[in-house]
C-alpha cells in the first residue's frame, strides 16, 4: 500500500483534509464520518480492554497461575493486541 500524504484544505473548515496516494489519485476527504470511525474504534478498544481486565481480575489466584499471569500484571496482559 502507497503512503498516505495529508494535505490542509486552505478555504475550507481546517479540519477537513484529503488524502492523496502516491500517484496523486484517488482523493478522500477526512470528513466527520471518519472522525467518528476513529471515535468508536477507540471506545471498542477501551471496551475490549475493561472486559479483559474485569474477566481476568475475577479469575483466582490459582486460576491465574495456570496461564502464567501474575495479578498485577493484568493490566499489562489485557493491553497486548490480539489478548
Amino acid at each position: 500500500m502507497a503512503p498516505m500524504h495529508y494535505f490542509a484544505l486552505h478555504k475550507s473548515d481546517p479540519a477537513t483534509y484529503i488524502e492523496v496516494n502516491k500517484h496523486g489519485a484517488d482523493f478522500q476527504p477526512k470528513t466527520e464520518r471518519t472522525k467518528t470511525m476513529n471515535f468508536r474504534k477507540a471506545y471498542k478498544d477501551w471496551r475490549d480492554y475493561r472486559n479483559t481486565v474485569n474477566e481476568l481480575s475475577r479469575m483466582s489466584e490459582r486460576e491465574l497461575n495456570d496461564l502464567g499471569i501474575s495479578r498485577g500484571d493484568i493490566p499489562f496482559v489485557a493491553r497486548r493486541p490480539g489478548h
